[in-house]
């Protein structure tokens, strides 16, 4: 029997690089002991642990395309590997799934500094029970509860009970109110209660517009009308905010975010933006 791995120890990049040309664990372990000694069994359970390597439930092929495309939209790995066997039938493992995006696609679903900044400004009032909810309305998210909680707990927020006690009896009187309501949450987004919960008043009247912003062309939250509302990329809103291009009038909003999608397109043809004149 060869010498057992110290505690930690495995040659992940070897696995990585060869598991696929094995078809079953007898294989792939007779080829990896005898490169690295190891006991099979605890090479075994770390590589379907940690790496997702599964000759059980093995699939040649993960289709790629469709995870670029849908791993944005829920935020959390067991629902998207849920999803996954769904539309293909297949049986992966949540860790398997996890691992392989991880590792080949470079996916993964970290925290922004904003966010980040909203939880240390809003879990001390608002607590365990309904930090997931309030992330999720507010970023148009899919986490779960208990995750948005332990990342709180890596951040090492606690709750003020005082802060807290406000924050219940806010609750209590929003969940009181009758459908058709509107009410305005956090940076001054407006919210209706319907039959279905309490969904953004601007993405009932334009649709959700999944990883762009909706905005309001003349600056006014309350001005819900469609033709005052536009959809652009975060990168567009970046440069508006950077050049001062926001205005409460709809029209020089509307010139900006033209003038910030030719700086876009300059850029990427590796043109300098602040050498280009436009003649009057």
């Amino acid at each position: 029997m060869g010498k057992r791995h110290p505690v930690g120890y495995y040659h992940d990049e070897w696995v990585v690089a060869h598991h696929r040309d094995f078809k079953s664990w007898t294989e792939f372990l007779d080829a990896y002991c005898s490169n690295f000694p190891g006991e099979r069994t605890a090479v075994k359970a770390h590589c379907k642990r940690s790496i997702g390597v599964d000759y059980e439930n093995q699939r040649e092929d993960y289709h790629d395309d469709w995870i670029l495309e849908h791993w944005d939209s829920e935020k959390n790995w067991n629902r998207l590997a849920s999803r996954y066997n769904d539309v293909f039938k297949a049986n992966v493992s949540y860790v398997a799934f996890k691992s392989y995006c991880n590792r080949h696609l470079g996916l993964s679903f970290k925290y922004t500094q904003v966010e980040d900044d909203w939880l240390r400004e809003n879990f001390p009032k608002i607590g365990k029970n309904d930090i997931g909810e309030m992330f999720n309305q507010n970023f148009g998210t899919k986490r779960s509860t208990n995750g948005v909680y332990v990342r709180c707990k890596k951040l090492g927020l606690k709750v003020n009970e005082e802060r807290r006690t406000v924050w219940k009896n806010r609750i209590a009187e929003i969940r009181k109110q009758p459908i058709g309501h509107i009410a305005e949450r956090e940076h001054g987004t407006l919210y209706i209660k319907t039959e279905d919960g309490w969904k953004r008043c601007k993405e009932l009247v334009i649709g959700k517009q999944k990883g762009k912003l909706i905005i309001h062309l003349d600056g006014n939250k309350w001005n819900l009308d469609k033709e005052n509302l536009a959809v652009i990329d975060r990168k567009i809103s970046a440069i508006m905010t950077a050049e001062g291009f926001w205005s409460t009038d709809s029209e020089v909003t509307k010139t900006g975010i033209e003038w910030s999608k030719l700086k876009i397109v300059l850029k990427e043809k590796g043109v300098d933006v602040e050498q280009v004149y436009f003649a009057e």
